[in-house]
């Protein structure tokens, strides 16, 4: 591969020339490792972060997380203070090994707890915002992984985690880079911030909306529907992605990708239906507008009468719990569902106005997503150009 004249090549990839590499520990001031305390003791006293909150957080600044008593000494010595770095010493799985999280001003006072380990570095040298991102990039985690210990759990020890290589750009350029990432993050935490309110205000209305009015009836499900269960999954009539061949999606009983498992030849579920997840998670609910086939006993609702299937999709969502024996696999079955009673506008111009203004909701959340995907693709391309000298900041 050619390099760009002012590169060389290094253990961890091309990087400018003026820049230099460094094993973490020779920057590390101190570290040590969290306070054990027994379970029972939890409730009252210090703020205290544990490694099952790593998974969870980008930084510790100010977060409400278990309590325990803890002695002046202990304070003192478990106490977290500004520019701090915390990770995991061990995790159920091993993407989770080493998650690295910083230390804001907000932060100083939380203590940490055991399993976790905290560290401080030179300043002079190696900023610790700077040193949380690059922890985050492919080398720094590809070095994780390759130093981890799969036992009951999945560790590191110590010593292999400051062995880390880091790459030290200028101290100034060390600042734009922290600085110009920080600002992605903000980004994405604001569209996350808005995209949770948004829920909660579709939630709310919801709540109004679906609430039983005068001149609503009751109907069974199964007066409703006619419920089937899916089929089998033929895997001579289908593939995993779509083509001129494959072009019916197939959906499963799973929760991601609204259940999409896969494309088929064939279809066994007409436009203007509903399917319900019967296994696993059940009772989850998706409006499907198109033909498709239904496998591992999804259930598919197709209406008898007039009525909107939106509007009830929505409203087995969010008003109706579903019982289940608890002998064996949970499952819901046609029979089951089908006695289910829900409460609904007569007109169907009413159902459809309630589904109307729902969806709009759905539709804003939809391209929040959507935007929230794409904030976070670019954020992954700064860090490779900008934690690799590709693009230079200063």
């Amino acid at each position: 591969m050619e390099i760009r004249e002012g590169y060389i090549q290094t253990e961890i990839g091309v990087i400018p020339h003026e820049w230099h590499i460094q094993r973490l520990h020779s920057l590390v001031r101190y570290h040590n490792a969290g306070i054990y305390k027994k379970k029972e003791l939890y409730g009252k006293g210090c703020n205290i972060v544990g490694v099952s909150n790593l998974y969870e957080i980008h930084y510790v600044g100010g977060q409400e997380f278990a309590r325990v008593p803890l002695s002046e000494q202990e304070l003192k010595q478990y106490s977290l203070t500004n520019n701090d770095l915390l990770y995991g010493e061990s995790s159920l799985v091993r993407d989770g090994i080493a998650r690295t999280v910083y230390v804001t001003k907000g932060g100083a006072g939380t203590a940490f707890a055991w399993h976790t380990r905290r560290y401080s570095v030179d300043q002079k040298a190696l900023l610790s915002k700077y040193l949380y991102y690059y922890l985050q990039s492919r080398p720094a985690r590809k070095h994780m992984m390759d130093k981890c210990i799969q036992t009951a759990l999945t560790g590191i020890n110590t010593t292999e985690y400051f062995a880390c290589p880091i790459p030290l750009p200028p101290l100034a350029e060390q600042t734009a880079i922290a600085t110009a990432l920080n600002d992605a993050d903000a980004l994405i935490t604001q569209l996350e911030k808005l995209i949770s309110k948004k829920r909660a205000i579709k939630q709310g209305a919801m709540q109004e909306l679906l609430k039983p009015k005068e001149g609503w009836e009751n109907k069974k499900l199964g007066d409703i529907f006619e419920i089937t269960a899916g089929g089998d999954y033929k895997k001579e009539f289908s593939c995993d992605k779509e083509d001129n061949i494959h072009i019916y999606p197939i959906y499963s009983n799973s929760l991601s990708n609204m259940g999409l498992y896969g494309y088929c030849t064939y279809y066994t579920g007409e436009p203007n239906c509903i399917t319900v997840t019967a296994r696993g998670t059940i009772g989850y609910s998706c409006y499907r507008d198109h033909h498709f086939t239904a496998i591992g006993r999804l259930l598919v609702l197709k209406p008898r009468l007039s009525v909107d299937c939106f509007f009830f999709s929505e409203y087995i969502n969010n008003k109706i719990k579903f019982i289940l024996e608890v002998t064996g696999v949970p499952q819901l079955t046609a029979p089951q569902i089908s006695q289910y009673e829900v409460c609904f506008p007569k007109e169907k111009t009413e159902q459809t106005c309630i589904s109307q203004i729902l969806s709009d909701m759905d539709s804003e959340i939809e391209a929040l997503e959507k935007n929230l995907d794409k904030y976070k693709m670019i954020k992954q391309g700064m860090m490779q150009n900008l934690l690799t000298g590709r693009i230079r900041l200063a």
